[in-house]
């Protein structure tokens, strides 16, 4: 291997370049990517605990070269992604090649946000339309339209129901005979596919605040990511917290850094609820204070900090346990893993079998994994097709086609079941916004998040 190329460089724009930094007998070791902003990277993360495994960062090609992003560090005008070479025992699930392609888009998403903050005062009339994405999509996109993505999902869902009904006045505006025939059969379809799921959509978003998006598009959505076994999971980590985003931020330990009086800044990406309520988090016997700092935006991430002072006298010169840097992520998820066990405990396998695959994963992960409701999903599975056969029988074209669709939901369920791939219900998916036990925790720290960044939002228009 020549030198020139152990060592290359690439620069596809201003401020968005790549290097190859030390070179071994076998190729590369280290390089670094340096960009004006955040790049769609997942930085290694360490194991935390038994039963949440250690994660390797996203695989990114330089040229013919491999290699894994395991930091991200941030300087004043750029983001500075640290590369080592691609562990041999680590199997590839995908790769991202850094070349003009990549660096193309990147560009254009950040030219796109800045275009949408040009549209913003008209933004209001794209809530139905915005509400017909997925959370995660609909999420992102409210924010950029400075929407709120509650109202989004009302609109949206509510312009559902106004159009099928519409739909089933103009069929019965026909001849009667045309209206005796059809009207029955696409009153069933459009209640079931359309009515009921926005209905439910209106009340989760009242009650609850929950964000969700057209059934409809879901259904396509979910049968789309059940077909696709080779993609990878995105792991966000910009605003606006979105329900991934909280869980991918929930395996993310604080940076902390003594400071000269003895005192810990912790800085992480999650507001520290319970430490900003109690003023003081304890490491066995010993307590410290703390002393929340405002939270600041650094290129699109909002970073909280806090300081930590050990609550004793400076005079006996005793040394205080410090908290770990994973310990409000390990409290958080304490929490939710004791409330998935008091529903699988009750019998709940069947119904949490039913939520979308990676909901799933987050009720098992602190126990055997998505192995664990193996059983029951089977059990869930064999249940709906028993009770589309029954229903089925039924001679009434419009219950058959009930029937029908269960029988292909549970039947669907079972092929996958057999393969070994997780799979939720695509009819009963539903159901999560209203028995996930993440609701509460998630809501409060998307509610502290949404009003640290309209404070923000408020300092930067008075300066």
């Amino acid at each position: 291997m020549s030198d020139e190329t152990s060592r290359a460089t690439w620069t596809i724009a201003p401020g968005e370049e790549a290097r190859i930094d030390t070179v071994g007998p076998d190729g590369p070791l280290t390089a670094h990517i340096s960009s004006e902003g955040f790049l769609p990277f997942r930085v290694r993360t360490q194991a935390l605990g038994h039963h949440v495994p250690s994660m390797p960062g996203s695989a990114v090609l330089l040229g013919e070269h491999a290699f894994e992003v395991v930091e991200e560090i941030l300087g004043d005008d750029h983001v500075l992604y640290r590369l080592e070479a691609w562990p041999d025992e680590e199997i590839f699930r995908s790769r991202i090649v850094y070349d003009r392609e990549l660096v193309d888009s990147v560009l254009h998403h950040r030219r796109s946000l800045e275009a949408r903050e040009k549209v913003r005062p008209y933004a209001w009339m794209l809530h139905p339309f915005v509400g017909i994405f997925p959370e995660e999509e609909q999420t992102r996109r409210a924010d950029r339209l400075g929407l709120d993505p509650v109202v989004t999902t009302v609109a949206a869902a509510a312009t559902e129901i106004v159009l099928a009904l519409v739909i089933l006045w103009l069929v019965a505006d026909r001849s009667e005979a045309t209206a005796s025939v059809f009207l029955p059969i696409l009153a069933l379809v459009l209640g079931v596919i359309i009515v009921f799921p926005a209905g439910m959509r209106i009340v989760a978003a009242i009650l609850f605040a929950e964000v969700s998006g057209s059934s409809i598009v879901e259904l396509a959505c979910g049968l789309q990511g059940s077909l696709d076994d080779n993609r990878e999971a995105v792991v966000p980590a910009q605003v606006p917290l979105s329900r991934s985003g909280f869980w991918a931020r929930l395996r993310l330990p604080d940076r902390h850094t003594r400071l000269d009086d003895g005192s810990i800044l912790a800085e992480g990406q999650l507001p520290h609820l319970s430490w900003i309520d109690l003023r003081r988090v304890g490491v066995g016997d010993d307590w410290w204070s703390v002393t929340p700092e405002a939270p600041r935006l650094e290129r699109g991430r909002l970073v909280y900090a806090y300081r930590l002072s050990p609550i004793i006298d400076p005079t006996l010169g005793v040394e205080l346990e410090a908290p770990t840097a994973d310990a409000y992520v390990r409290e958080v998820r304490g929490q939710l893993e004791r409330h998935w066990d008091e529903m699988l405990a009750m019998g709940g396998g069947m119904i949490v079998s039913l939520l979308p695959a990676e909901v799933q994963s987050q009720a098992t992960q602190h126990r055997e994994g998505l192995s664990s409701l193996r059983r029951a999903s089977f059990k869930s599975a064999l249940a709906t097709i028993g009770i589309g056969i029954f229903v089925a029988v039924d001679a009434t074209p419009l219950v058959v086609a009930v029937g029908g669709l269960l029988i292909l939901d549970g039947a669907w369920r079972c092929l996958r079941l057999q393969r070994r791939r997780p799979v939720g219900s695509l009819l009963f998916g539903w159901l999560s916004p209203w028995i996930s036990p993440d609701r509460d925790a998630y809501h409060a720290h998307r509610a502290f998040e949404r009003r640290a960044l309209n404070e923000i939002m408020l300092a930067q228009e008075a300066n």
